[in-house]
């Protein structure tokens, strides 16, 4: 219920903070072996600060569409719904704070040469699969 912009900000504030802990687990890996890594704490403006190839990072983001539909039909959504006082509007307001995140990643991702795929549900969970393995080479077109 808090007001959407202060959320938004607490939210990247969050990510930058974990940030420092993701790098550091990162370490243990093979730097030559590939790694998949999902999640909102892959801020683009951390990536691009690491010197990241651009060539090896997607950006998904849902539509507000997109969103409002399938979150609503999360299980857990609910539960997590009936604590409030006021179910209907955090609800939207959560929607508004993610998709407010979201914009704010796309205008990153582009900023730093990132490819972005914008999910509207009008290709299929494996059209999305096919142009993510054609962009990192692991499928021909």
């Amino acid at each position: 219920m808090r007001p959407v912009s202060f959320q938004v900000e607490e939210e990247f504030e969050y990510y930058r903070e974990l940030f420092e802990m993701i790098l550091e687990d990162l370490e243990k890996y093979d730097a030559e072996k590939p790694i998949v890594m999902e999640g909102a704490a892959y801020l683009p403006e951390l990536l691009r600060g690491c010197d990241v190839n651009a060539q090896r990072v997607i950006f998904m983001v849902p539509t507000n569409a997109f969103q409002w539909e399938y979150y609503q039909q999360r299980e857990w959504v609910a539960h997590i719904l009936k604590e409030c006082e006021k179910p209907k509007e955090a609800f939207s307001n959560w929607m508004a704070r993610d998709q407010r995140f979201g914009q704010e990643i796309l205008r990153q991702a582009e900023d730093s040469n990132f490819e972005t795929i914008l999910v509207d549900g009008s290709q299929s969970i494996d059209e999305i699969f096919e142009r993510v393995q054609v962009y990192f080479g692991l499928k021909s077109q």
